[in-house]
């Protein structure tokens, strides 16, 4: 899987339309998770998806992901913490 922010938010919308089921249409780059119905176990569950078709490991500590976080925040977050240097 391509780890570019926009890969990453493609396989976010993936995981929350058929893992939640929530409306694709529902799922936009500036919705926050809170308004899709997505609470802070949701977002463990999708970042564990994440690293299964990454085939990485995503230290949730490290991502300090804010309370109104948007979907495309999460995949730009990912992304960054992806080729931040070590």
């Amino acid at each position: 899987m391509d780890r570019t922010p926009d890969a990453i938010e493609v396989k976010i919308k993936e995981i929350l339309n058929t893992e939640f089921g929530i409306d694709a249409e529902q799922i936009t780059a500036e919705a926050t998770m809170r308004d899709l119905g997505v609470d802070s176990m949701h977002v463990v569950y999708v970042m564990l998806d994440l690293e299964k078709a990454l085939d990485v490991k995503i230290p949730l500590e490290e991502l300090n992901l804010p309370k109104q976080v948007t979907v495309r925040a999460v995949a730009e977050t990912i992304a960054q913490h992806l080729v931040a240097p070590k």
